[in-house]
């Protein structure tokens, strides 16, 4: 008796040794970006300071006319939508005819401090649109936003709304898709447990030091929305049990974050969260 708490213990050492030098959680080595993850193809069309644009290669004979542009969230990387093949969005809408080019949000350092919103706008989902208009002329883009990455959709078609159609420049998008997206942020749920003056100023003092939010403080901070999933039940299984849980595709995305831009977040909570 007694072997789960034995084998619990060489859990959590190997979790405490894995957090002290930086490596992936166990298991996460096991899914590599472009050989078993994020393995569409397809080739950058566009970079620019703070995105690389990617158009994915048709599989079909014929495609629709309007491309897709998905604007994922810069919190994490962006292939959450382009995992394994069975659980790509991506391949899906390629295999379907639709011609679908994807955001991927540089991860950025201390010297992209004063990287703001408007920044994410511009060179972001505008550069991305007019890139596309490039390659795809005359045509109506439908923009599919995930997560962050649709509430800054929202806000560039609020934008594209300003620019009336013409028969020389028509209308910039033909629809838009949110995915877990937050656009009304009067009530924005248990992520308001953390975000008031006092803890905004103690991030901004942190992030003020460094340039940058660190991504073990955003994991951190979505662990703790979902504590039984993601604090609790795990060191029950890991620890208490010594059984470790075999990691998938998602589990192995969730553990590739990233890391936010002093200003841009700043920003985003002062003028999303709390004015």
């Amino acid at each position: 008796g007694g072997a789960n708490l034995w084998d619990g213990w060489l859990n959590a050492f190997d979790d405490w040794r894995r957090a002290v030098e930086g490596d992936k959680p166990a298991g996460a080595e096991a899914f590599e970006v472009g050989r078993n993850v994020a393995v569409t193809p397809g080739k950058v069309v566009l970079k620019n300071r703070l995105i690389e644009l990617i158009q994915y290669q048709p599989t079909t004979q014929k495609v629709h006319a309007e491309p897709v542009l998905i604007v994922p969230a810069w919190i994490m990387k962006y292939y959450i939508l382009d995992l394994s093949a069975q659980n790509s969005l991506v391949k899906y809408l390629v295999d379907k005819g639709h011609t679908v080019f994807m955001i991927s949000w540089k991860n950025p350092t201390a010297e992209d401090r004063d990287l703001g919103m408007d920044d994410y706008l511009q060179l972001g989902v505008m550069a991305a649109l007019d890139a596309i208009a490039a390659i795809r002329p005359k045509v109506a883009v439908h923009l599919a936003g995930y997560c962050l990455g649709g509430t800054l959709a929202a806000i560039a078609a609020a934008a594209c709304a300003h620019d009336k159609p013409t028969r020389d420049k028509p209308a910039r998008l033909a629809s838009l898709t949110l995915l877990a997206a937050q656009t009304d942020f009067e009530d924005p749920g248990e992520i308001s447990l953390f975000i008031d003056d006092s803890q905004v100023n103690f991030l901004e003092d942190l992030m003020s030091l460094r340039g940058t939010l660190d991504a073990k403080q955003m994991t951190g901070a979505f662990q703790m929305l979902r504590s039984n999933d993601l604090i609790w039940s795990y060191r029950l299984n890991n620890y208490l049990l010594g059984q470790r849980q075999p990691m998938n595709d998602l589990m192995a995305w969730n553990a590739d974050p990233t890391r936010l831009p002093y200003r841009m977040h700043s920003e985003y909570l002062h003028q999303l969260f709390l004015d």
